[in-house]
């Protein structure tokens, strides 16, 4: 009889290369056993999330200055908007393992290839840009300063602006008006000054400006005139009042001269009452004006209350704005319906 294995011996074998081989199983798929398998991806990502905070505390300063935040400067600190980025993070999610369960990788990658080409362009851009921009600006200083007793009245584009004073007494009222220049704002000293009287007009009248190309024109309830802005030289002077045998008003019954317009051939005055009125003007006869018609404006043309600027936009449209509505009337020079355009 041979001495072969018995059956006994052949079933204990068998347990035992099972119990081998779930122990070789069990560690293979144990957590220390698969972390030491993903290790080099871990560490990988844990760079990756490094390298790209650094890189979003490097690039901040740049979103800062062009004040792009997400949902505003204070939206990230607000719980609605961090509650409104999770839940958009479980849909993204979950359209992500919708799409792999129908056999649609083939979306996730270009719809991944989007987010990462979109992320590039978040990053790259600014970057470019920190390397040509100086962020490390230099806290402004005041180098000189002066003070100026008169008012800002108006600007006049870059090239400077006007500011206007009234001097004297009841008995002698004058309107200062000095422009500023470009070129003399730093020294404290206008580029020039021009003073104008108000008599027959007292303190509490009107002081309004029209702004034109290359002069602007003035009118104080008692006379109406305009300056070369360049050199402040007065180009024409007109009165707001005559005698006929008694002081009266320049134009109609019920209407005066608080603003003007001075055009080729002729002047327009607009007054608190919204009266429009046109005077011819002729070279033979200077500093007179003749009366050739008059319209009605709008109320919401207010000089007294609402004005804010004023200017002729063309040789013929004026430009009026006012805190009610900004316009532009065309202006005609015989009796026709007066146009007015709101802008």
């Amino acid at each position: 009889m041979s001495e072969g294995n018995s059956p006994i011996e052949d079933d204990n074998i068998v347990p035992n290369e099972l119990a081998k081989t779930e122990q070789r199983l069990y560690a293979e798929t144990g957590v220390i056993a698969l972390m030491k398998e993903q290790m080099t991806s871990m560490i990988g990502m844990v760079i990756m999330f490094v390298v790209t905070i650094f890189l979003a505390l490097f690039i901040r300063p740049w979103y800062d200055v062009a004040e792009l935040h997400a949902f505003g400067e204070a939206g990230a600190t607000q719980v609605r908007f961090v509650l409104l980025e999770l839940v958009l993070i479980f849909i993204f999610t979950a359209c992500v393992i919708m799409l792999a369960r129908y056999k649609k990788e083939w979306l996730i990658k270009y719809g991944i290839m989007g987010v990462l080409t979109i992320a590039l362009m978040y990053t790259t851009v600014p970057l470019m840009h920190m390397l040509v921009i100086d962020f490390e600006v230099e806290e402004f200083t005041y180098q000189d300063t002066f003070s100026y007793e008169g008012d800002y009245l108006t600007d006049y584009g870059m090239n400077g602006f006007f500011t206007h004073q009234l001097q004297g007494n009841f008995t002698n009222w004058q309107d200062s008006v000095s422009f500023w220049g470009e070129d003399n704002i730093a020294s404290g000293q206008p580029s020039w000054t021009m003073n104008f009287p108000r008599y027959p007009a007292g303190d509490n009248e009107l002081f309004r400006y029209v702004k034109s190309d290359d002069y602007i024109t003035f009118a104080n309830s008692a006379w109406i005139w305009s300056v070369d802005i360049t050199t402040g030289e007065e180009l024409e002077r007109y009165s707001c009042n005559y005698l006929d045998g008694e002081l009266m008003n320049l134009g109609t019954e019920y209407g005066s001269c608080e603003m003007a317009i001075i055009v080729d051939g002729g002047v327009y005055t607009l007054s608190t009452d919204r009266d429009l009125v046109f005077y011819r003007t002729y070279d033979e006869s200077p500093g007179q004006l003749f009366y050739q018609a008059d319209w009605a404006v709008p109320p919401q043309y207010d000089i007294r209350n609402g004005f804010i600027d004023a200017g002729l936009v063309d040789a013929d449209r004026f430009l009026l704005v006012t805190e009610q509505v900004v316009g532009v009337i065309k202006l005609e020079k015989t009796k026709d319906t007066l146009a007015t355009i709101p802008a």
